[in-house]
C-alpha cells in the first residue's frame, strides 16, 4: 500500500524504457512536481519529471541538469547505494524492455 509520501501514475524511464508507477517523495508528502529528480530502480540513472496535461512524465535531463544533480552529495550517496543494491551490471541489466 502507498504511503502518503508515494506518488501513483505510470512513467516510463526515458534511458532504458522501463515503466514504473509508483514514485516515493523523500521531502514531504507531494506529488512529483515539474523539475523533480527521479531515479530508475532498473537502470539506476537519473531522470527529470516534465508536467504536462495528463500528469508527469519523466525525462533525459539537460546537460547542466545533470551536472547539477551529480554534483549533489545526498543524490551521489543514493546513487552509490541503489548501485550496491543491484549488484554487478550484467546483459540483461543494460537491456531495453
Amino acid at each position: 500500500m502507498p504511503s502518503e509520501s508515494t506518488y501513483q501514475q505510470p512513467t516510463t524511464c526515458p534511458h532504458c524504457g522501463v515503466g514504473q508507477d509508483l514514485h516515493t517523495n523523500t521531502t514531504g508528502a507531494r506529488p512529483p512536481e515539474d523539475g523533480d529528480v527521479a531515479i530508475c530502480w532498473r537502470c539506476g540513472d537519473v531522470a527529470v519529471f516534465a508536467a504536462g496535461p495528463f500528469g508527469v512524465t519523466r525525462r533525459k535531463p539537460t546537460g547542466p541538469e545533470d551536472a547539477r544533480i551529480r554534483r549533489d552529495p545526498r543524490l551521489r550517496r543514493v546513487l552509490a547505494a541503489m548501485a550496491l543494491a543491484r549488484g554487478p551490471a550484467t546483459q540483461t541489466d543494460t537491456e531495453g524492455p
